[in-house]
């Protein structure tokens, strides 16, 4: 993901190194981190940009296995940036 890509508001999905994603909501940025609302209440978490993706990443591709892995529940149903085309 690059800079010129956030818009306050925008879905992103958390991917750190340990494989544990998060889903949040992006409240502002400046040079150094994107801030991520992870809870709901507004308040926004330091995120580095190169731990973001664009939109829900929960959810895996229906040709690839089962999704009640890694915390998604069922299968993609055309969620994924795969499937959707975005």
């Amino acid at each position: 993901m690059r800079v010129q890509e956030l818009k306050i508001g925008m879905e992103v999905t958390y991917l750190p190194r340990n494989g544990n994603k998060e889903v949040g909501i992006v409240t502002s940025w400046n040079n150094s981190f994107v801030f991520v609302d992870y809870d709901g209440f507004g308040r926004g978490k330091a995120t580095r940009i190169q731990d973001l993706v664009q939109g829900n990443q929960t959810f895996h591709c229906a040709d690839e296995w089962n999704s009640v892995m890694d915390g998604a529940f069922g299968r993609c149903g055309r969620q994924c940036l795969k499937c959707s085309g975005k």
